[in-house]
């Protein structure tokens, strides 16, 4: 697109190098005129948050889900977002017929703002309440007593701003055109 940057994997961003110029002897260059329409949804798409690293912590009461975000190149605005927790349960449908699958069950959703930079977000979830999401399929051959691990899916998914929708690329603002998905196990005692 006609500007050179350089991934930075300590800060977790791109560095800008250089620009081509526009011109080749005088001349405009054709290539970089077409280049300037795809520069800014870029700019837009790169300081939006993905995820870096996904993490559960295991406390006396609770299972604490740590997220580390990163971002390409921060902007100089916060906007919001949307976190989603998906809780893998056993398929019990398939069972009888020895079809061991899984299903997706919503454990939490949660709208927040996240300023222009990197952060970690923590979200706690109760035992109890993973208990009780789990309650309908105890009986599952897969639940093994006394304690059952599953996968966590995570999604971080930002929240279309009025002014932005026309400048971001298809795919962004549903989380298909990002890595902003991954799973984290956790132990449910």
């Amino acid at each position: 697109m006609g500007e050179y940057f350089l991934w930075n994997p300590r800060s977790r961003q791109k560095e800008f190098l250089f620009v081509l110029p526009r011109s080749r002897d005088g001349a405009p260059d054709p290539d970089s005129v077409y280049s300037l329409t795809y520069r800014e949804p870029n700019r837009h798409v790169d300081s939006i948050h993905r995820i870096w690293a996904m993490s559960t912590r295991q406390e006396a009461d609770s299972a604490r889900f740590v997220i580390e975000t990163f971002v390409p190149r921060p902007a100089k605005v916060a906007r919001p977002y949307v976190v989603t927790l998906t809780i893998e349960v056993p398929d019990t449908t398939g069972e009888r017929d020895n079809s061991f699958g899984s299903i997706p069950v919503p454990l939490m959703e949660r709208r927040l703002t996240l300023g222009p930079n990197a952060t970690v977000l923590e979200f706690p979830v109760a035992y109890k309440k993973l208990r009780n999401l789990l309650a309908p399929y105890r009986r599952s051959r897969q639940i093994r007593p006394p304690t059952w691990s599953t996968a966590v899916w995570v999604s971080l998914r930002p929240v279309p701003l009025a002014a932005e929708k026309q400048k971001l690329p298809p795919g962004i603002l549903n989380g298909r055109a990002i890595s902003d998905r991954t799973w984290v196990e956790v132990a449910i005692p």
